[in-house]
């Protein structure tokens, strides 16, 4: 398998089934891929969407519970088969037209991709939080990351393999890989079209400060 796309989808019932629509028609010129879609404990129609999805390549894996982005992003990585793996979000801000320029800069040999959201479509408040929670990451941890947590991103799986698993990991892909050949490139974002953010932003703000720390600890460790 050449390319695994992994989405983790929360009550995104309305979205699901265009994005892997517009995702399979972006992918099209790659001949051997998948498309693996976690359901993380979402408790509206997102279940009865996926089952919806007429296509051997679309696999989905559901989650009893809510456990969070990393956890559903893990799950996803130990199921894919593809030595390539990209990430993006179900809620359509993402632009799955991209995910092909993702995946050339790792037929060119890097190690990892992060997409740059340059022109973010969220809310001041949210942009702000984004901002200052890379920035301190930047500072704490002596980076110049410019979108440590965009969602668009692309890996060789190997070097996914050698990395420490936490909650929280999915922010701090860029340090964690900090070893590895890795670049960024410029990516689209999009309007939320339905629902809301899901994590509520005192709680987003306190992990994202926790999980710095943590990754502090880690690299005076030598482990990363």
């Amino acid at each position: 398998m050449e390319l695994s796309v992994i989405i983790t989808a929360y009550n995104e019932e309305k979205t699901i089934v265009p994005l892997c629509r517009k995702l399979t028609e972006a992918l099209r010129f790659i001949g051997d891929f998948e498309i693996i879609i976690v359901d993380d404990g979402s408790t509206d129609g997102t279940s009865s969407a996926l089952c919806s999805i007429e296509d051997d390549r679309v696999h989905t894996i559901r989650l009893q519970r809510n456990a969070g982005k990393s956890r559903a992003l893990l799950e996803g990585i130990d199921m894919s088969r593809g030595r390539f793996i990209a990430t993006l979000d179900a809620d359509l801000q993402d632009d799955p037209a991209d995910i092909p320029r993702v995946y050339n800069k790792l037929k060119r040999g890097f190690d990892a991709v992060f997409g740059v959201r340059v022109i973010r479509k969220d809310s001041f408040v949210r942009r702000f939080e984004s901002r200052f929670a890379n920035g301190f990451a930047n500072l704490f941890l002596g980076e110049t990351y410019r979108d440590r947590g965009g969602p668009v991103k692309g890996f060789r799986k190997t070097v996914l393999l050698t990395i420490p698993r936490f909650d929280g990991m999915h922010r701090f892909f860029p340090t964690l890989l900090r070893r590895y050949r890795t670049t960024e490139i410029e990516v689209n974002h999009r309007p939320r079209l339905y629902g809301i953010s899901k994590m509520r932003r005192h709680i987003r703000m306190f992990k994202a400060l926790r999980d710095t720390f943590y990754i502090k600890k880690l690299i005076r460790r030598g482990m990363i």
